[in-house]
């Protein structure tokens, strides 16, 4: 089975409401953590809350600032964009 994935790129601040996005990612039902992958693409103050989570979220992958090409590959391969602001 293909897992679905989700991507956010950008600031990984409080202003975009990361802190939300970590809450929501926590209370997903485990059922679903095997039929899902959460990218998270950036810098900011936010990184290292969403690097510790992620060593208890095995779907979490942060992989900080991405180049270009990067980038369009990984937009290539997701199928949901997230946009978390306040």
């Amino acid at each position: 089975m293909q897992l679905i994935r989700f991507v956010w790129v950008g600031n990984i601040v409080p202003d975009t409401d990361g802190y939300t996005l970590l809450e929501s990612l926590r209370s997903l039902p485990e059922e679903i953590h095997d039929k899902i992958e959460v990218v998270i693409c950036g810098n900011g103050t936010l990184i290292q809350d969403f690097k510790e989570a992620a060593k208890e979220l095995a779907f979490l992958k942060v992989v900080g600032w991405v180049n270009k090409k990067e980038l369009s590959v990984l937009l290539e391969s997701s199928n949901i964009g997230l946009l978390c602001y306040l």
